[in-house]
C-alpha cells in the first residue's frame, strides 16, 4: 500500500549500496586525503591536517601566481597592441 502512495521501502541490498555512498561522501568531505580526486591520489602517504593545509596553501600560492603571469601577459600584448596602433608608449602604457 505504501507504494501506491508514492514512497517507496528500500530492502537489504538498496540500504547497504545507499549507506556505502553515504559514508564514502563523508569520509571526502571530512578528510581531503580520501576519493579518487583527493590529495591522496597525488600522495600514497598519510597526511597529517597540518600537512594538508600546508599543501593546499602552496597549491593555492601557485594558482594565484599563475593567474597574476596570464594577467601581465594579456597587459602586455594590449599594450603592444595600442602601440602598434599609434598610440604613444604613454597611453599604450596606462591601458
Amino acid at each position: 500500500e505504501s507504494r501506491r502512495k508514492g514512497r517507496h521501502t528500500l530492502d537489504d541490498n538498496e540500504s547497504v549500496t545507499m549507506l556505502r555512498q553515504l559514508l564514502r561522501l563523508r569520509q571526502a568531505c571530512c578528510h581531503p586525503q580520501v576519493g579518487k580526486s583527493g590529495i591522496g591520489s597525488i600522495q600514497r602517504q598519510v597526511l597529517s591536517m597540518e600537512e594538508i593545509l600546508t599543501q593546499l596553501r602552496e597549491s593555492a600560492v601557485l594558482e594565484c601566481e599563475e593567474g597574476q603571469r596570464l594577467v601581465v601577459s594579456a597587459l602586455n600584448g594590449l599594450a603592444a597592441l595600442a602601440l602598434l596602433q599609434g598610440s604613444d608608449v604613454k597611453r599604450a602604457v596606462e591601458r
